[in-house]
Protein backbone atom coordinates (compact mmCIF):
# COMPACT_ATOMS: atom_id res chain seq x y z
CA UNK A 1 0.00 0.00 0.00
CA UNK A 2 2.84 2.21 1.08
CA UNK A 3 4.16 1.91 -2.86
CA UNK A 4 1.25 3.39 -4.27
CA UNK A 5 0.22 5.96 -1.73
CA UNK A 6 2.56 7.01 0.79
CA UNK A 7 -0.30 9.21 2.59
CA UNK A 8 -3.05 6.35 2.73
CA UNK A 9 -5.23 5.69 5.61
CA UNK A 10 -5.94 2.18 6.19
CA UNK A 11 -9.49 1.49 8.08
CA UNK A 12 -10.24 -1.43 9.96
CA UNK A 13 -13.54 -1.44 11.30
CA UNK A 14 -13.94 -5.17 12.43
CA UNK A 15 -13.56 -7.26 15.22
CA UNK A 16 -10.99 -8.78 16.67
CA UNK A 17 -10.15 -5.30 15.57
CA UNK A 18 -6.89 -5.32 17.55
CA UNK A 19 -5.56 -8.81 16.15
CA UNK A 20 -6.39 -7.12 12.28
CA UNK A 21 -5.06 -3.76 13.01
CA UNK A 22 -1.76 -5.31 13.50
CA UNK A 23 -2.34 -7.75 10.17
CA UNK A 24 -3.18 -4.78 7.65
CA UNK A 25 -0.02 -2.24 9.15
CA UNK A 26 2.27 -5.68 8.49
CA UNK A 27 0.74 -6.23 5.32
CA UNK A 28 0.84 -2.44 4.44
CA UNK A 29 4.15 -1.65 4.33
CA UNK A 30 3.98 1.38 6.52
CA UNK A 31 6.57 2.41 9.01
CA UNK A 32 4.05 3.52 11.40
CA UNK A 33 2.01 1.41 13.41
CA UNK A 34 -1.02 3.39 13.29
CA UNK A 35 -3.87 3.81 16.00
CA UNK A 36 -6.45 1.14 16.86
CA UNK A 37 -8.78 1.03 20.00
CA UNK A 38 -10.52 -2.28 19.95
CA UNK A 39 -13.27 -0.72 23.31
CA UNK A 40 -14.65 2.56 21.61
CA UNK A 41 -17.65 1.11 21.33
CA UNK A 42 -17.88 -0.78 24.63
CA UNK A 43 -16.82 2.51 26.56
CA UNK A 44 -20.12 4.09 24.70
CA UNK A 45 -21.83 1.23 25.89
CA UNK A 46 -20.65 1.41 29.69
CA UNK A 47 -21.20 5.62 28.98
CA UNK A 48 -25.25 5.08 28.21
CA UNK A 49 -25.61 2.14 30.88
CA UNK A 50 -24.35 4.62 33.77
CA UNK A 51 -26.48 7.52 32.21
CA UNK A 52 -29.31 5.21 31.96
CA UNK A 53 -29.18 3.84 35.61
CA UNK A 54 -28.21 7.27 36.77
CA UNK A 55 -31.40 8.92 34.55
CA UNK A 56 -28.19 11.25 33.28
CA UNK A 57 -27.15 12.53 29.84
CA UNK A 58 -24.72 9.64 28.89
CA UNK A 59 -22.65 13.04 28.01
CA UNK A 60 -22.11 13.79 31.28
CA UNK A 61 -20.74 10.27 32.47
CA UNK A 62 -17.34 9.86 31.82
CA UNK A 63 -16.39 6.41 31.99
CA UNK A 64 -13.57 3.93 30.13
CA UNK A 65 -13.57 0.16 29.19
CA UNK A 66 -9.47 -0.51 28.64
CA UNK A 67 -8.13 -3.89 27.48
CA UNK A 68 -8.02 -5.38 24.61
CA UNK A 69 -11.30 -5.81 22.75
CA UNK A 70 -13.07 -8.71 24.18
CA UNK A 71 -12.92 -11.06 27.25
CA UNK A 72 -10.05 -9.42 28.54
CA UNK A 73 -11.41 -5.80 28.80
CA UNK A 74 -12.46 -4.36 32.04
CA UNK A 75 -14.43 -1.44 32.94
CA UNK A 76 -12.61 1.11 35.04
CA UNK A 77 -15.06 1.66 38.01
CA UNK A 78 -12.32 3.39 40.20
CA UNK A 79 -11.94 6.76 37.38
CA UNK A 80 -16.15 6.47 36.68
CA UNK A 81 -17.91 10.17 37.12
CA UNK A 82 -21.08 12.24 36.38
CA UNK A 83 -19.68 15.70 35.91
CA UNK A 84 -16.95 15.07 37.17
CA UNK A 85 -17.96 13.78 40.68
CA UNK A 86 -16.52 10.10 41.13
CA UNK A 87 -18.97 7.35 41.39
CA UNK A 88 -18.93 6.49 44.66
CA UNK A 89 -19.31 10.25 45.69
CA UNK A 90 -22.40 10.68 43.70
CA UNK A 91 -23.97 7.21 44.86
CA UNK A 92 -23.33 8.95 48.38
CA UNK A 93 -25.78 11.96 47.34
CA UNK A 94 -28.92 10.29 46.81
CA UNK A 95 -30.58 8.25 49.16
CA UNK A 96 -27.41 6.58 50.62
CA UNK A 97 -28.32 2.92 50.91
CA UNK A 98 -30.65 2.49 48.41
CA UNK A 99 -28.00 3.86 46.16
CA UNK A 100 -25.47 1.90 47.64
CA UNK A 101 -27.18 -1.52 46.91
CA UNK A 102 -28.18 0.17 43.28
CA UNK A 103 -24.79 0.39 42.63
CA UNK A 104 -23.65 -2.67 43.84
CA UNK A 105 -26.01 -4.97 41.46
CA UNK A 106 -25.57 -2.31 38.88
CA UNK A 107 -21.89 -3.13 38.96
CA UNK A 108 -22.72 -7.38 39.11
CA UNK A 109 -24.68 -7.20 36.68
CA UNK A 110 -22.93 -5.04 33.81
CA UNK A 111 -19.39 -5.45 34.80
CA UNK A 112 -18.51 -8.35 33.15
CA UNK A 113 -20.71 -8.51 29.86
CA UNK A 114 -19.16 -5.16 28.33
Amino acid sequence: MVRHSANAILLIATNPVDVLTYAGWKLSGSPESGHRSGTILDTARFRYLLGRHFGIDPQSVHAYIIGEHGDSEVPVWSLANIAGIRLREFCQHEDLPTMRRRCKQFRARRGPQL
